[in-house]
């Protein structure tokens, strides 16, 4: 909920007329003709906030009644604000992509700077949300519609925008000094934008901590993690107050604004209120249909399958289309309780909350509380809004995924709800520790686990091709690598080792060349979870944010650990690093083994300034056979103490019913690995669907061997049980009175256990009590002849 508000009373005129939503029973009121923009009201004022998201933090409550708009800002809308404000456009209101790519581009650009004009590629266009717009952009929006549009400013009402000249900046302590010419109305507790100046860890996004006026000039202070370093050049610095103005008519809804009006029912838990999942006003994944019937969106379908406008395919392309967006409103029976469309689906949505400096991502470039956080499922992700902020990670982005809606305050009231802080701990002095906005109910997933692991045969390789055409709208980019990554054989730490050719690394390596195109530069990198050709939230930051400890670089110690070289004769970048348990990543290192990356969800995803999204992705496959037989499941041992047979199992429900019957336990026998989902009902934790080794000749040395099925088969008669990996003994075994049970696990061939540090489970024969016997033990089984076994080979490697 909202903290440290107060509440201002003051006159603000507004647009009348209402009408009655048939299905809500919500008000929306058009604040001009011209524009056609809508709005509904919000009311019950004073609820809890929803329950925590996946990051731990709790949003929703807001005390005031207000207005939200009905539907996203559209083309068609934003196609006005270009013609009246953006006829030499110096500040890039329009974007390229608006025209140029075709999954949710609806605007084309005319004429010469001075004289530009704008119009839609279609009349379907008009009612598309605009993507590509950044906050600042929609900021700007805000302020031209609060303002009464035409030729308003753009530049102050809702949020004061100030744009001016940087003439150096120097880095001591941690801290970034900028100085302005003269008095800047830059203040303390804005979040800035500095582009232009040469140096490691001087382009920044962040908020000032302290401004200071001397000698004629302003210098701004703002936290930045590398070591001391002068910049060089000039720059140009925006800044926009992290909160709207206390006078606002219009502005860009907040965190608790935005969550409210699209999940909230005050009619659910008998009257108390509650949340839904999804903003369709359910709990159950939405379909597409464009039928008007509840609980559509425009997001894949649940398999994966179709989008709304089209069947999902690697072939969709910004450069071939087709528009994946649907007109706001689409799906007329899928309102929020309050009225709203698609604030799930379409776009997400930027909300004017700064992440606050402990968010996983709310960093750029070494500097805290960068980022305005996003909210909303998108039509290529399947992932409610309400289960998490959408960390995109690159706060200022324009994107194909990106829209914003405005908000308002309430009809006929005299109030204007404050944003900005006015308690004790919320003064001017640097030192204040004012408490974040929102709260949190559980401890982050980066905590170090303790969680003790079997060990693995040796160490387990993944990697893959880094290309561009891996991301999930293919891209056509000369950029191209080579992944590596290396579990230890303990699963405590992962080596990394990226290869990169095409990519400037330099502004963040602090070595090698900086290429004279900004397009190129590396803006971020990170490890997601997702299966191949969808969109996964981050694991590890690597680049903006930096969550690795203890490393080098140019030769200077700090507080990360990946490693950069450059090759001169090849042009090829080196990223080196190890994520540890102790790292703090936005999925904790033991979550990530367990249910990502021996599944092969793990990628990596390389941002530039060019394609912020991600230039270039690759997936990280099993590289070698301990890779692809994931961890080991440890069978135990039985023994029964009337009839002497043994017993092997890791399934938990086995393990609890013979402890129960008469069966001691005599420790640890083998290990097997996992089968794929579907296949056994005796293994527990099966993987969802072991990986395809898809991509060859990635590395030279890579050679999988296959993994081989562990049959169980059981004498009733005799009460023997008998495992086999061989074919011909499954039918010769059915053939002499055993059944059939079903797959335990999976195994290598004997012959591959040298090579890779398997253990082989040797099999041996009582003719006696006709038992089989299997052990690992070469200890054991030089012991056993001495009991009547008869040696039988090798039956497998594990």
């Amino acid at each position: 909920m909202l903290a440290c508000f107060r509440v201002i009373e003051g006159s603000m005129p507004m647009h009348e007329g209402h009408d009655h939503s048939a299905d809500t029973g919500a008000t929306s009121t058009a604040i001009a003709p011209s524009t056609a923009m809508e709005f509904v009201t919000v009311g019950n004022p004073g609820n809890a906030d929803a329950p925590a998201d996946a990051s731990g933090v709790r949003y929703g409550g807001v005390s005031y009644e207000y207005r939200i708009g009905k539907y996203e800002v559209t083309y068609g809308q934003y196609l006005e604000f270009l013609n009246a404000k953006a006829k030499s456009d110096p500040t890039g209101l329009y974007d390229p992509d608006m025209t140029n790519d075709q999954i949710a581009n609806g605007i084309q650009r005319n004429g010469s700077s001075g004289s530009y004009t704008y119009s839609l590629l279609n009349q379907r266009s008009a009612n598309l949300p605009v993507a590509f717009v950044n906050f600042t952009d929609a900021a700007r929006f805000a302020n031209w519609v609060n303002n009464g549009k035409g030729d308003a400013s753009t530049e102050n009402g809702a949020y004061l925008i100030t744009t001016a000249n940087v003439k150096g900046a120097t880095r001591t302590n941690g801290v970034n000094i900028y100085e302005i010419a003269g008095n800047s109305p830059i203040l303390k507790g804005d979040q800035i934008e500095v582009s232009g100046l040469l140096g490691i860890g001087f382009a920044i996004r962040s908020q000032v901590e302290k401004v200071e006026y001397k000698g004629g000039s302003t210098f701004i202070s703002v936290s930045n993690s590398y070591p001391d370093d002068v910049a060089t050049g000039q720059g140009v610095i925006v800044s926009i107050p992290s909160t709207r103005s206390t006078l606002a008519k219009v502005w860009i809804p907040n965190e608790d604004e935005w969550t409210k009006a699209a999940y909230y029912n005050p009619n659910l838990n008998n009257g108390a209120g509650g949340y839904y999942k999804w903003a369709t006003q359910s709990n159950d994944y939405p379909g597409n249909s464009f039928e008007p019937i509840a609980n559509q969106a425009n997001i894949p379908s649940s398999d994966g399958s179709k989008l709304a406008n089209t069947t999902s395919s690697r072939d969709i392309t910004a450069i071939s289309g087709p528009s994946l967006l649907t007109p706001v409103g689409t799906f007329s029976k899928s309102p929020s309780y309050y009225g709203t469309y698609d604030q799930d689906g379409n776009l997400t949505e930027w909300t004017d909350t700064v992440y606050d400096a402990t968010a996983v991502f709310g960093s750029y470039n070494r500097s805290p509380n960068a980022t305005r956080s996003k909210h909303g499922a998108m039509y290529y992700s399947g992932v409610a809004g309400s289960t998490r902020r959408d960390d995109i990670l690159m706060p200022n982005d324009k994107a194909y995924g990106t829209g914003f809606r405005l908000a308002a305050a309430s009809l006929g009231s005299s109030l204007v709800v404050s944003s900005e802080p006015a308690c004790d701990c919320c003064g001017n002095s640097i030192d204040d520790d004012c408490t974040t906005n929102h709260s949190s109910d559980s401890t982050k997933a980066t905590t170090a686990s303790t969680t003790v692991r079997s060990k693995l045969a040796g160490p387990a390789i993944f990697g893959g091709t880094i290309q561009s055409t891996q991301e999930v709208w293919a891209v056509d980019y000369p950029a191209r690598g080579k992944a590596k990554i290396t579990l230890n054989a303990d699963q405590t730490y992962i080596d990394y080792e990226f290869k990169v050719k095409g990519l400037d690394f330099g502004i963040i390596a602090g070595t090698g060349p900086i290429t004279a195109y900004t397009g190129d530069d590396v803006n971020g990198m990170h490890i997601h979870h997702a299966k191949i050709g969808a969109v996964g939230d981050p694991a590890l930051g690597i680049i903006s944010p930096n969550q690795d400890l203890n490393s080098v670089f140019g030769h200077q110690t700090i507080t990360q650990d990946n490693v950069y070289s450059y090759d001169k004769i090849s042009g090829e970048w080196t990223i080196t690093g190890r994520w540890s348990k102790d790292d703090p990543s936005s999925v904790g290192f033991d979550y990530n083994l367990d249910n990502y990356l021996f599944q092969g969800l793990d990628y990596i995803n390389i941002h530039n300034e060019d394609v912020v999204l991600g230039v270039i992705r690759g997936q990280l496959l099993p590289m070698n056979d301990v890779a692809q037989a994931g961890p080991p499941l440890l069978n135990q041992r039985f023994v029964n103490s009337i009839s002497g047979k043994h017993f092997y199992s890791s399934n938990s429900k086995e393990i609890d019913s013979l402890t129960s019957n008469g069966w001691k336990q005599e420790g640890f026998s083998w290990n097997l690995y996992p089968v794929a989902s579907g296949e056994s009902d005796l293994v527990p934790d099966a993987i969802e669907g072991q990986v395809k080794y898809e991509f060859a000749n990635i590395y030279n040395d890579v050679s999988l061997d296959p993994l081989l099925n562990v049959h169980r088969l059981y004498n009733s008669k005799s009460g023997n049980h008998f495992f086999t990996t061989n074919d011909q003994e499954l039918v010769t075994a059915q053939r002499a009175g055993y059944s059939y049970e079903g797959v335990v696990g999976r195994a290598y061939s004997p012959s591959v256990a040298a090579s890779n540090g398997f253990t082989v489970v040797q099999r041996f024969y009582n003719g006696r009590t006709g038992e089989h016997f299997y052990t690992s033990s070469s200890t054991e089984a030089a012991s056993l002849g001495s009991l009547g076994y008869s040696a039988e080979g090798a039956a497998w490697a594990s």
